[in-house]
């Protein structure tokens, strides 16, 4: 090979060194991002979580049991729960409204 393509070579493989250098500092900045936000991801689905949570003290009526909202609206306890948390609820009837509500059965219920 002549001495001017040795010499072209030369400054090629030079460059192409310095672009491989240089996006070997671009691809490990680009991993820290992705780490950052894979844990900022991470707490705030923590966070969501922990919203979800019912906490604190909830307002609710001593007879009727409807509970009343940041608004002031007494809202069912059901559909309280519904909107405010990721509860799914069942419905069931305990012995002691059994036998008051349904005496004429006469329910053996423990």
């Amino acid at each position: 090979m002549s001495a001017k393509l040795l010499d072209e070579r030369s400054r090629l493989e030079q460059k192409v060194a310095e672009r491989t250098r240089d996006l070997q500092g671009a691809n490990e900045q680009l991993e820290g991002e992705i780490l950052q936000h894979r844990q900022t991801i991470e707490k705030l689905e923590n966070t969501l979580a922990e919203v979800k949570q019912l906490q604190g003290i909830l307002p609710i009526c001593s007879y009727c049991k409807k509970i009343r909202d940041d608004a002031g609206y007494w809202n069912q306890l059901e559909k309280y729960l519904r909107e405010h948390s990721d509860a799914r609820l069942s419905h069931g009837i305990c012995p002691d409204c059994a036998r008051e509500h349904f005496p004429e059965l006469d329910l053996e219920i423990e």
